[in-house]
């Protein structure tokens, strides 16, 4: 009887550190599964921050190379070629595919645009700048995770400028 009294009290020991290592192990795993989530809440936050993009103001016509000229003619750009305008792409900007704003607002001193980017975009998404009425562009791939950008246009007229500000999460 003593036996069975003591094999009773080893299977209930057993029980108890058994469920004592469930416990711990099902906490660990608790611990486990709220710090992935955590650090997967940190990675999506660092996605929303803000991100700032500036075109260059001017391209300077020496910075311009032709690489064709016809016969007997010289190529000649007499002065710097301003920034006319900014756009987005769904791919290299030999492709042209320009994306159109889903949202444009008009006020008296500045104009604001903004593109939406949802789904797929294997060939990347590109800020574009663009140059004496789109004659000439300077673009840029931007990150895959950005979700949407807004472009706001401060028209200077007395200088005749246009100054982008460019703000995209």
């Amino acid at each position: 009887m003593a036996h069975i009294a003591s094999l009773a009290t080893m299977q209930t020991h057993s029980q108890l550190l058994n469920s004592e290592y469930m416990r711990r192990n099902s906490l660990s795993s608790i611990m486990r599964i709220a710090l992935a989530l955590s650090v997967g809440a940190c990675s999506v936050s660092a996605l929303a921050v803000e991100q700032q993009f500036t075109c260059p103001g001017k391209v300077d016509s020496s910075h311009l190379q032709f690489s064709y000229s016809a016969d007997g003619w010289t190529p000649f750009v007499g002065s710097h070629l301003r920034l006319s305008g900014v756009g987005f792409m769904q791919a290299a900007p030999e492709k042209m595919a320009h994306l159109k704003p889903e949202v444009s607002s008009k006020y008296v001193k500045n104009d604001s645009e903004t593109w939406r980017f949802e789904g797929e975009y294997p060939q990347g998404k590109w800020l574009t700048c663009g140059y004496e009425q789109n004659t000439v562009s300077l673009s840029k791939r931007i990150d895959d995770a950005v979700s949407e950008c807004t472009v706001t246009t401060v028209i200077e007229k007395k200088y005749r400028n246009k100054n982008f500000e460019i703000r995209c999460k």
